[in-house]
């Protein structure tokens, strides 16, 4: 975000965007081997396909916060990425959680 922003003149939401694909395939293996202990296994498609529509989703409320505190409250777009990060981690973390890593197989 930071460096497509200040360097290369992006605007802080096509950052954020670009920062998010990024980041969804390194968070997928971290999360799947460290937060919630499984294996890698043959099912790993499907259970990315699952982990970048909860991203999507979270992305979306996250640019929707970073853009709110950003240009209306007129935050720095770091801090406000942090912020938004946090009211965007809530629903990540419980659609991976009930979802793409759960236990039942839904």
């Amino acid at each position: 975000l930071y460096t497509l922003t200040k360097y290369a003149g992006f605007h802080y939401l096509i950052s954020e965007v670009f920062a998010f694909f990024a980041a969804v395939t390194s968070n997928f293996f971290l999360n799947k081997i460290w937060t919630f202990n499984e294996r890698i296994k043959k099912d790993i498609f499907i259970k990315y396909e699952k982990f970048l529509l909860v991203g999507i989703f979270a992305l979306s409320i996250n640019l929707i916060l970073l853009y709110l505190f950003t240009s209306f409250f007129g935050i720095y777009y770091l801090i406000s990425q942090v912020l938004a990060t946090s009211g965007s981690f809530l629903f990540n973390f419980s659609g991976n959680k009930f979802w793409t890593f759960s236990k039942t197989g839904h």
